[in-house]
């Protein structure tokens, strides 16, 4: 039987790290709100997972493809053939971990991925927060804590003084004492070991009758947030067979 169950991993050609045992994964909620003229906003949201080992960094990004069927009359003019799809597609990066440079694969049918600096897009998603931070106005700011020592939970709540249209009117930055194996960046760390993994930034609704800082134009309640979360392995057999695709290349060079 273990000689039959050794052939029978060898075959498939996964080792236990293949098969992702010793792999975890983070979710990475990146949600941007863009105000609108109409008094609406409209929602831009950057969702990656992260999944990891002591050997291989990977980073899932769902992405939407509309697909637009026309064709042009004699007038010059566009048709509808049939009605637009919308499809989601997810492109995948990977690299060894330690090393800096990794593949992008666009989709999982692609053969051949791109050179990618795979480390430093990971570190651009978990740098957000800290633009919202470090742009606060330094001492002008009524700023209070939460804190609970038994979950090991810190809110930091910042309400802001408002110098344009482009200033957060409050924000909330929530750190924990647990750390995860990501969090986002802060410039220092802090001395009680806290770690953030969530913010909120909210601004205001603003209306057009109100002169605030020679803010005249009516600008409709918006937020951005931001949060990372510990979650399972998902899409695994996409991930092994990306593992493989990944191997091969490797050794192609």
């Amino acid at each position: 039987m273990l000689i039959l169950a050794m052939f029978y991993v060898s075959s498939n050609g996964f080792t236990y790290e293949a098969d992702l045992t010793g792999f975890k994964a983070i979710h990475i909620s990146n949600i941007w709100q863009i105000p609108l003229a109409t008094g609406e906003h409209s929602t831009w949201p950057n969702t990656p997972d992260i999944i990891y080992s002591k050997d291989y960094k990977i980073i899932r990004s769902v992405r939407t493809r509309t697909t637009m069927y026309v064709k042009v009359s004699s007038t010059g003019e566009e048709e509808t053939v049939k009605p637009n799809t919308l499809d989601t597609i997810c492109a995948f990066f990977i690299c060894r971990t330690g090393e800096k440079y990794g593949l992008l694969y666009d989709s999982l049918s692609t053969m051949a991925g791109k050179p990618y600096r795979v480390d430093s897009l990971i570190n651009d998603f978990l740098r957000f927060p800290a633009i919202f931070y470090n742009g606060r106005g330094k001492g002008k700011d009524s700023i209070s804590t939460i804190r609970d020592d038994k979950k090991g939970l810190l809110t930091e709540r910042i309400i802001q003084r408002k110098y344009d249209e482009l200033s957060p009117d409050t924000s909330y930055f929530y750190y924990r004492k647990k750390q995860l194996d990501y969090s986002y960046l802060i410039k220092d760390k802090r001395a009680d070991n806290m770690y953030l993994y969530k913010a909120i930034i909210i601004y205001n609704h603003i209306p057009k009758a109100q002169n605030v800082n020679n803010i005249s134009d009516e600008k409709t309640k918006f937020r951005h947030s931001f949060e990372i979360t510990e979650i399972d392995v998902p899409d695994k057999e996409n991930i092994k067979n990306l593992i493989e695709k990944f191997k091969r290349s490797s050794k192609g060079k």
